[in-house]
């Protein structure tokens, strides 16, 4: 029978406090990205503010975020790293008095924002905050062809979240959801130990 709805986020609260079982992160806050006008600005911080009562409740010291897609407006690559580093600047300052820690995801789809693993990891670097790091989901690192080189030569520390799963060997862009698998020819796992074993 369906269960949606028994148990308030108090009582999942409790439950988290009296078991092993722990949150590892809230996923997600979406869209966080190149907002036009104030008001959509305005309303990102306030989901941001509803996420970390939340996350308070649940004891979880994480939120994922991820990118804004189908952008209104033309945007170089440049302009979307300098406006989603001022954005989690913002964030830091709401998150860290909590000490939860926000995960940036990108996502493996031409029409997202913040689509390969480089892009999302300058702007990790460039926000330069203990508070933020990356979630790296194997799926959408093969899905816009983000490289192992770069993967290879990244801090560790900043990735956050691993999100363990594959993809078929599809052309870059066209992967979607139905071809995810646990691992595929696309991300062998041997390459994968192998990658991560480097990380420093």
């Amino acid at each position: 029978m369906p269960t949606a709805g028994l148990y308030t986020l108090e009582e999942l609260g409790e439950f988290f406090l009296t078991h092993k079982l722990k949150m590892l992160s809230c996923n997600a806050l979406i869209f966080l990205n190149m907002k036009q006008t104030q008001a959509e600005k305005d309303a990102v911080m306030a989901q941001l503010d509803e996420i970390i009562r939340r996350c308070e409740l649940l004891d979880c010291k994480m939120i994922v975020v991820a990118p804004s897609m189908n952008l209104p407006v033309h945007a170089s690559v440049d302009e979307i790293i300098e406006d989603a580093v001022a954005v989690l600047k913002e964030m830091v300052k709401k998150v860290e008095p909590h000490g939860i820690k926000l995960s940036l995801e990108f996502c493996g789809a031409p029409s997202m924002s913040i689509n390969c693993f480089e892009c999302a990891y300058d702007i990790v670097k460039a926000v330069d905050s203990p508070m933020v790091g990356l979630t790296l989901d194997q799926f959408h690192f093969h899905a816009m062809a983000s490289t192992w080189e770069v993967l290879e030569q990244a801090d560790g520390k900043k990735i956050f979240v691993w999100h363990l799963n594959g993809a078929e060997n599809m052309p870059c862009g066209a992967p979607t959801t139905p071809t995810r698998g646990v691992c595929g020819p696309a991300s062998p796992p041997t390459a994968w130990i192998t990658s991560v074993s480097r990380l420093p």
